[in-house]
């Protein structure tokens, strides 16, 4: 089983709920299956009855996109293909996720994230995340938000704050943060 947090960091309460559940539903709606794999906005469940760790899986992938395209195509793609780069790029040196963003102009401000699971070597992670952005011009071409999901790997972005605590002077830092939740 492996589990894939997808950048919405969970709160400590919701998490054991994130784990257990996938796990069971899994069980239920496929248990003759070899190979069940489940898509949340926070985690990715995995079972295979062969070993995948340590190896790249691009065999299927689930593409999110915006139906609504960007007003100024060429600025965009250049500020995203180099936002894409530098993000990758912190990604792999600090192993961590690669969280950013780029103001497009004083009023508009890119979001991207990159994340390989981590049993991945660098090498794979980033041949994972190359070929989740080569498919932006297929499915994300000049979209204003894309999502490329892969059993290795994830690549997004958005015109939009879509993950937590994104402060421009500590990007990609651990912070040590409390989350409250109240429910009746």
């Amino acid at each position: 089983m492996a589990w894939f947090n997808t950048g919405e960091m969970l709160a400590p309460k919701t998490a054991p709920f994130a784990f257990k559940t996938p796990r069971n539903k899994s069980g239920k709606r496929c248990s003759n299956q070899a190979d069940t794999r489940i898509w949340y906005n926070y985690c990715f469940p995995r079972h295979n009855n062969k070993t995948f760790t340590g190896q790249v899986d691009t065999s299927f992938g689930i593409f999110y996109f915006n139906v609504k395209n960007v007003t100024d195509p060429e600025t965009f793609n250049n500020k995203l293909g180099s936002l894409m780069v530098q993000i990758e790029q912190r990604l792999l040196s600090q192993k961590m996720k690669g969280l950013g963003k780029e103001r497009l102009n004083p009023f508009v401000t890119l979001y991207a994230l990159v994340q390989c699971t981590r049993d991945l070597s660098e090498i794979s992670c980033a041949q994972c995340l190359a070929i989740s952005v080569s498919n932006f011009p297929t499915f994300c071409n000049n979209r204003k938000g894309c999502r490329v999901l892969y059993s290795s790997c994830y690549v997004r972005y958005e015109l939009y704050p879509f993950f937590l605590s994104l402060d421009s002077n500590n990007i990609g830092a651990s912070k040590k943060t409390m989350r409250v939740i109240i429910y009746p």
